[in-house]
């Protein structure tokens, strides 16, 4: 069975309308044109604080992608500029294994059992 709540309303008739009735539908009628009017002003104040954050918010995330890319930009004019000039490569032009060796020669150390002779340093 329907509740009260769920029931249709029953509509009286203009002609069965009496000045009791009338008067508890005014009512009824006002309170719920107040009602109405208190959730549109609730829904104003809340749309007013969303957008007051989502403003916020998103005056964060520009801050945030602006350092962003001021960083990089400086990372880009130290490596292509400062790195260029002083001419300081990092690239590799030949492979490490076909590199010729430079020739070293031989040292030639003193027999284990002479004396070490200490040289002054200039």
């Amino acid at each position: 069975m329907l509740s009260s709540k769920h029931a249709p309303e029953r509509r009286p008739s203009a002609e069965n309308l009496q000045d009791g009735e009338d008067a508890g539908l005014t009512k009824r009628i006002e309170r719920l044109e107040n009602k109405i009017d208190s959730l549109e002003k609730e829904l104003w104040f809340r749309s007013r604080r969303y957008n007051a954050a989502l403003t916020s918010m998103q005056r964060t995330l520009n801050i945030t992608i602006a350092s962003a890319m001021l960083v990089a930009t400086i990372f880009c004019i130290w490596i292509f500029f400062i790195q260029h000039k002083q001419n300081l490569s990092y690239t590799i032009t030949q492979p490490l294994s076909s590199a010729p060796l430079p020739q070293v020669a031989p040292a030639r150390l003193p027999h284990p059992s002479l004396p070490v002779q200490m040289v002054p340093m200039r």
